[in-house]
């Protein structure tokens, strides 16, 4: 959260709307969720988890889709991860 929050600036509408929606832990159950939800509606995602696999139950081969890996204890990585999204959906969890 805060550290997601302090590293993302606003950005003007349009520019938001045309850049991608990062989803943070997007391996697990909601996350790939929330993406496949997401590119359903046309949007382009950066799915981000530990490993920086594919969801599951989603086409690693659409062209809105993006993987990446983020750590997200590690600040600079989720500053890294989130940089020039539109969106941030935070969906990752401590369990692991």
């Amino acid at each position: 959260g805060a550290a997601v929050a302090s590293v993302v600036a606003p950005r003007p509408a349009a520019a938001a709307a045309a850049a991608p929606i990062a989803v943070i832990g997007s391996s697990g159950r909601t996350g790939s969720l929330c993406v496949a939800a997401c590119l359903r509606r046309g949007l382009a995602v950066r799915a981000l988890s530990r490993a920086g696999s594919c969801p599951p139950g989603v086409d690693a081969t659409d062209p809105k889709l993006k993987l990446s890996a983020c750590d997200v204890r590690d600040p600079a990585s989720l500053r890294a991860a989130v940089g020039g999204a539109g969106a941030v959906i935070y969906a990752a969890s401590g369990s692991k």
